[in-house]
Formats: C-alpha cells, structure tokens, sequence
C-alpha cells in the first residue's frame, strides 16, 4: 500500500507518497506509477525516453523497463540500497533499502518544493509531517516502521479490515464472507458508505435483493434467495449513494453439480510468452470456464470432456503487458544490451484458479522464464 503523507506549511498542503510494499515485475498499481516518477527525475534512471514509462507519461504496470530503472536507480544508490545487503549488482526488486532510498527522495522533493514557494510566498518551511490513508480495498492488518509517521503522538497500531473500511465514506464493495453458496445460506458482504435499510444488492442486471440493512454501514447480511438461477455472478450494491463502482465474483452452485478441481499442468514451466498449458483435472465446465490469476482473466474456455482445458498465457493481460515491453526492446540495442548486460531475466511464479458455474477449484501454478 501506500501511505499519503501531507505536509503543512502554514495553509499550503503538498503530498508525498510513503511506499510501504514490496513489489517485483507483473505488479500493477499506483505504487508502480509514483516510482516511475521518482526514476525519471534522473537521466540515468529513467524507465525510457519517450512513449508510455517515459517522463510525463508514466504507468502503473511494473515490466522489464522499470525492473531494468531500478536495477540502475539501486546501482546508483549502492551504498544505501546494496550495501546492507551485502550485494554488488541491483536486482531489480523493491525490497526495504530500495523503498527507503524512494522514500526519502520523494520527502525532500516536496521539502524542495516548499522551499521554492517560501521564495515566493515569504512563508515558513514546513515543520510537521502527518499520514493519512486512502485505501482502495481492505489489506490485511500491517504495522509500520516510517519513523516520519511513528512518533511519540502517533505510535505504530495494527490497522484492521475494519479500520480501513470505517474510513471510507464513499460507496464501495470490498468483498464477500464467502465467494460461493448455495440458497439459504447467509453471506455477509464487506465494504463502505452503506445505509440503515435501503442497500440493494445486484447479480449482473437480472437479479437484485432490496431492502438490505446494515448496522455500522461496513457490513451487511443477505440469504441467498431460491428465485435467482444457479450461476456465476457479478454483484454490486447501490443505495441513495449511488452504485459501487466495482463488481465481486459470486457463484450460486448448484448442490448436484461438480466443484472444479487441478490436479496437474502440463508444462508446469513456460519458457515463451505464447506457451499454452494444459490443465488436467475435474469439474470443468463444456463451455465456460475462468482462469482467474493476479496477472488477468481469460473467460469462456471450453472442455469437452470436462477434464481437460488449454489456455495461450499470452491471453493474461499483464503477461501480454510484458510481452509488449519486451519486444519495444528487442527493437533498441542500447536497451537489450543493458538487459543482457545486467541478466534482466524473468522468473515468475504465476498462481491462478478455475472458475465456472459449479464453483472455484484449488490453486494451480506454472512458472515463466524468460531470458531476454
């Protein structure tokens, strides 16, 4: 996640970021973005010159460009980001010491800049730093080490679910109790800005349950009603304050039906980014089947046995992304020079579930190496 950290000077308000995760290629977040940021304020550190990545016009997609950036923003900094751990050569991964190097230089960016409007303005510099959070979906408890933010007036606390989605005043659908059931079963949804009575509840646009209560405008408790068909859903929740924004998977299974099930993959290791793999197990859907995975969704795969699928990797979006990136450096010498130069390879381990009418199946994985 990161933390927003506002600095007060004197009726100004600047922002800075706090990063506070780890991140690694195939990420996809703002945290990527504000790190490109940081990178291309340095020629020697720039993700690239021009096109997306460039300054200006940076991503929240963390690929072989801005693995490559960070391996040369770690050399560059190798005696406050290296040094501790006793490496030589950056790896291209935001661990601790990266984000701490990040951290400070984006807190003296802002520092400068207040600097600058003093000039202008004849004002003090600023002389409090206070966090504040703006999350978009509810992280496990976490407990930080800023010593920016962990001062004597405010000391380091686990942050629950709770917490989080207590904060937010706007309308938004965090997650389900369960993402299965079948009718009757009580299911709890998760979320923000819901209201005493009147939540409505939608599975796509066909279906919806009215007059839905919530006590602390964070959760509220339905029972999956008979009239909706056996299915896979996408539900969302509206009231007086509109309609989330986004949608949450859920399956009402049909008792009798088969729950999928992997039980193994063939190749279990990619090395090209067109691999297909098949997937061998039980439970599968004749027409429509999900891979769901944290690098994208690949809906509407057939079986026709109903245990056996094939699916291309290159139709998850962030291996497309990837991909993508990867041929922009193909085409520049200087770029798969330096790729070759510092081993930029890829490793991935890629965890992904199947999805379809009778349920979501055990996790399944394959790898993916690639050497530019």
């Amino acid at each position: 996640m990161i933390a927003t950290i506002i600095i007060f000077n004197q009726g100004n308000v600047l922002a800075m970021y706090f990063f506070a995760k780890n991140l690694s290629v195939g990420n996809k977040n703002n945290d990527v973005k504000e790190i490109q940021k940081i990178l291309n304020n340095a020629i020697d550190t720039q993700v690239v010159s021009r096109g997306p990545g460039s300054k200006g016009n940076e991503t929240d997609f963390f690929g072989p460009l801005t693995k490559a950036a960070i391996i040369k923003f770690q050399e560059k900094y190798a005696k406050e980001i290296l040094a501790p751990l006793n490496l030589k050569r950056g790896t291209g991964f935001v661990g601790e010491t990266t984000r701490a190097k990040l951290n400070s230089l984006a807190l003296s960016s802002n520092i400068a800049t207040v600097k600058t409007a003093r000039k202008d303005t004849g004002e003090s510099t600023p002389s409090a730093l206070v966090p504040t959070n703006v999350p978009t979906a509810p992280p496990p408890p976490i407990k930080t080490k800023n010593p920016a933010i962990n001062s004597a007036k405010n000391p380091p606390k686990d942050i629950s679910a709770d917490d989080l989605l207590s904060s937010i005043k706007e309308l938004t659908l965090a997650y389900p109790s369960q993402y299965t059931g079948n009718y009757g079963e009580e299911i709890t949804l998760y979320g923000s800005g819901f209201t005493a009575n009147d939540n409505a509840l939608h599975f796509n646009d066909n279906y919806s349950i009215s007059k839905i209560s919530s006590l602390d405008k964070t959760k509220m408790t339905f029972a999956i009603p008979s009239y909706i068909p056996y299915g896979k859903y996408d539900i969302s929740v509206s009231n007086k304050g509109g309609r989330t924004q986004n949608k949450v998977l859920f399956i009402i299974t049909d008792p009798s039906g088969v729950q999928p099930k992997i039980s193994k993959l063939a190749p279990i290791s990619a090395e090209s980014f067109n691999q297909e793999i098949t997937v061998y197990g039980s439970g599968f859907d004749k027409e429509d089947n999900e891979i769901r995975s944290g690098y994208g969704i690949i809906s509407g795969l057939p079986s026709a046995d109903g245990n056996t699928l094939v699916f291309n990797i290159s139709s998850l979006e962030t291996i497309s992304q990837i991909e993508k990136e990867n041929n922009e450096i193909k085409s520049n010498e200087a770029l798969l020079r330096f790729q070759k130069e510092i081993k930029n390879d890829l490793d991935m381990l890629i965890y992904f579930y199947i999805i379809n009418k009778n349920g979501i199946s055990n996790l399944g994985s394959f790898s993916l190496k690639y050497k530019p």
